[in-house]
């Protein structure tokens, strides 16, 4: 049986994702809220996959995946751009970086990819860090990477068109209350106010097209 711990301060998120482990017949899942309780934890057990969320209250998922006594592989579970630390990332441990927004196939499918031994990195990131390394080389000052998944991109494309949220929910066949999660999500990423201040941060960041 594989073990993963989780470590997320959302309740209601972190016992999503458990339950969604321990219905996979060969995984189960071991879940807390703090990096606190999971260093405790790991004092009597250890485990096959580690997930951390990177933004916990007190000790962060940066610094947890540095404790760890453990060569087993840790995933960073995030709704937020990590970017700025990848590297210190790398260098703690990490071996991939999985969006909260994942799907549960997705999400299944990279834990087992990093138990395989590889890395996980969302294609967005990817591409963003590639642009960032090259203006590094170009001798220009890096700049902020964001990182928009998927859905995310999609969204703002269709704001951009000019489409009301019940438009976008009926189009991905969400609820408005998850579009609007969402766009909260990609306001706070491109540090913007509105949609017509999230289209044109977009459009100058290359994220998207213009119209």
């Amino acid at each position: 049986m594989i073990d993963v711990l989780i470590v997320d301060d959302h309740p209601l998120l972190g016992e999503g994702t458990k339950r969604l482990i321990d219905n996979e017949s060969d995984m189960q899942a071991e879940f807390v809220t703090t990096a606190e309780a999971a260093l405790e934890v790991m004092q009597d057990r250890r485990f096959d996959l580690y997930l951390y969320d990177m933004n916990l209250p007190g000790m962060g998922g940066l610094e947890l995946a540095r404790l760890t006594p453990s060569e087993a592989p840790i995933l960073i579970y995030s709704g937020f751009n990590v970017s700025a630390d990848f590297e210190s990332l790398v260098c703690a441990g990490v071996v991939g970086i999985v969006e909260k927004t994942a799907s549960p196939k997705q999400l299944i499918r990279s834990l087992r990819s990093a138990l395989d031994g590889f890395a996980v990195l969302p294609a967005s990131l990817l591409h963003r860090l590639s642009l960032r390394e090259a203006s590094i080389r170009d001798g220009e000052s890096p700049t902020e990477v964001v990182l928009l998944t998927e859905k995310e991109l999609t969204l703002l494309k269709g704001i951009q068109a000019g489409r009301s949220n019940k438009e976008l929910a009926e189009s991905l066949f969400l609820s408005q209350r998850t579009v609007e999660y969402h766009l909260t999500g990609i306001f706070t990423k491109l540090g913007v106010h509105s949609r017509a201040e999230a289209v044109l941060s977009a459009r100058k960041q290359g994220l998207i097209g213009g119209p």
